[in-house]
Formats: C-alpha cells, sequence, structure tokens
C-alpha cells in the first residue's frame, strides 16, 4: 500500500494496483445474482414447509373435531349413566328407610311383648308357690 502523500499523484498503474483486491461492479451483479438465486430458493423451500405444516394443521383441526364430538358423547354418557345411578340409589335408600321405620315398629312391639312375657312370668311365679 502506498502511503498516504497528497502531494503525490495517483497514476493509473498505482490505482489499477491499489484496488485489485476490490469486487468490481460486474462482480457485486454476480453475487447479487447468486444470493437472489439462494434467497428464492430459501424462500421456495420455506412456502413448502409452510404449506406442508398448514395442511398438517388443518388434518389436526380435524381430528379436534372429531375428538370434540366423541368426548360430547362421552360426557352425556356419563351424565345418563350419573341419573341412572342416583336413580337406583334413590330407589335404594328409600327401601332401607322403609326397613327401618319396620325395624323400629318391631323392636317397640318386641319391647311390649318383652313385658307382658315378663309380668307373666311372674304372675305365673305366684300362683304356682300360692
Amino acid at each position: 500500500m502506498i502511503k498516504n502523500n497528497s502531494d503525490m499523484p495517483v497514476t493509473h498503474s498505482v490505482l489499477k494496483r491499489e484496488l485489485k483486491n476490490f469486487a468490481t461492479k460486474q462482480e457485486f451483479n454476480e453475487w447479487g445474482e447468486t444470493l437472489s438465486d439462494r434467497i428464492n430458493g430459501v424462500e421456495n423451500k420455506l412456502t413448502e414447509k409452510i404449506d406442508g405444516i398448514d395442511g398438517k394443521m388443518d388434518g389436526l383441526e380435524g381430528r379436534m373435531d372429531g375428538m370434540e364430538t366423541r368426548m360430547d358423547g362421552l360426557e352425556k354418557a356419563i351424565v345418563d349413566a350419573k341419573d341412572e345411578i342416583l336413580t337406583k340409589i334413590d330407589g335404594f335408600v328409600k327401601r332401607v328407610s322403609g326397613l327401618d321405620e319396620e325395624n323400629a315398629a318391631g323392636s317397640i312391639q318386641l319391647n311390649r311383648i318383652n313385658s307382658t312375657l315378663v309380668r307373666h312370668d311372674q304372675r305365673i311365679k305366684k300362683l304356682e308357690t300360692a
């Protein structure tokens, strides 16, 4: 490289020698075309990938709709089963309540019979000793 000396004139040969390592306009144009081609290739690949992803997303949306429909059906079946179970439990509880009432009534009646039996037993013992 030449020392910076403003008094020294720049000749064609000096200028040519100093600029030989710099790119030319033609080289810049070629690089621009190459870069443009590569960018277009990348853009096309990205477009293909995005289109593929869009297709997969559409497929997933369809599957999700199907799953939602199945879940709605399952939810209805669970609610129906719960209602049926609760209805049967209500019937069972009514029967058990009825049995409890019968048991209470039977217990009262058994106490009366036992009291009567004790009294009769006492009267029989008095009659036997007399």
